[in-house]
């Protein structure tokens, strides 16, 4: 008997969940924004020994080659309207190696 209320307790929960569209899942870096840009939030997300796979599922871009140098390289991401027009540009060096960030630049 407690099996049978426990399973109807259990359908009920999950098709209230189906119906009103609430369905708990794991938290997400990438707050939605557009997938053009980056926004202050996902940029804050982003640390220092991340993968460039992880950087990319956050930003949801892979952004563009920005430079090359000894033993690594950086990539250029263009944020969403931060407050400072075009003239904000971010920047994370990756390790030519690991492909792991090593560092992140707002200029």
């Amino acid at each position: 008997m407690v099996r049978s209320s426990t399973r109807t307790a259990l359908v009920a929960l999950a098709t209230a969940a189906t119906f009103t569209g609430v369905v708990a899942g794991p938290a997400s870096a990438h707050d939605g924004g557009s997938s053009s840009c980056v926004t202050r939030h996902e940029w804050r997300h982003v640390k220092v020994g991340m993968s460039k796979a992880t950087v990319h599922a956050i930003f949801d871009t892979r952004g563009k080659f920005a430079d090359g140098h000894a033993g690594g390289y950086t990539r250029e991401y263009r944020p969403c309207a931060w407050g400072g027009g075009t003239d904000v540009r971010l920047f994370v060096g990756y390790s030519g190696d690991t492909h792991r960030a090593v560092e992140k630049r707002l200029v």
